[in-house]
């Protein structure tokens, strides 16, 4: 074994199969990590770019989540559909093609029971709208999701959850709304790895 100077060609070169196929995860980080470095002045010295604050990041840990539940809950189904609005069809839509696309980040599903799974890597979880509030949760969030189980043609049991890293407070809310199950959950990603498996096979447990 000889080491190479690494280049970004060497990452596309890799092919996988079933074999090493569960490198894939590790492997994009590293690539991740290669694309974020830049040189310093001082010769031989590198540092990182900012990317917690872009899309990058957020991007991460939704396939964190996605790829850990595809390895460990293998008696389920794991995906990430699109769902489709559930238009009236007998209403001519003017705009159509302008209508975000509900691109789902996490769905667990088995015979009876769907959940979907939205991963959110914020900063924080609560806000405060207004002067003298309490914190509350995102709107924009639970509206989110709460669309996304209404456009579910699943038939059976739905329910969604936000699931956010934890930065100073741990959350484990659940609500009935019309029916509808939504949670909202938090995970500590600052731990030791048996606690994040365990965290996440814990909230994964209803399905």
């Amino acid at each position: 074994m000889e080491v190479i100077r690494l280049q970004k060609s060497h990452f596309s070169r890799i092919r996988y199969h079933r074999n090493n196929r569960f490198y894939k995860l590790i492997i994009d980080i590293c690539e991740l990590i290669y694309d974020e470095v830049l040189v310093a002045s001082q010769k031989g010295e590198t540092i990182f770019k900012d990317f917690i604050r872009d899309n990058r990041m957020a991007a991460l840990y939704e396939k964190f989540i996605l790829n850990f539940y595809k390895k460990e809950l293998s008696s389920i189904l794991v995906y990430s559909p699109i769902f489709q609005w559930e238009k009236d069809a007998d209403f001519e839509h003017i705009g159509e093609s302008f209508l975000p696309v509900m691109r789902t980040d996490i769905v667990l599903q088995n015979e009876k029971r769907q959940l979907i799974i939205d991963a959110k890597y914020y900063t924080n979880a609560l806000q405060i709208r207004n002067v003298g509030e309490t914190k509350k949760l995102i709107s924009g969030n639970l509206y989110q999701i709460y669309t996304y189980i209404n456009n579910s043609t699943f038939i059976g049991e739905k329910a969604g959850m936000l699931i956010y890293p934890v930065v100073d407070t741990e959350l484990d809310f659940v609500y009935s709304i019309q029916g509808k199950k939504i949670y909202v959950k938090t995970l500590n990603l600052n731990t030791r790895w048996e606690n994040i498996y365990g965290r996440l096979k814990e909230i994964a447990a209803g399905i």
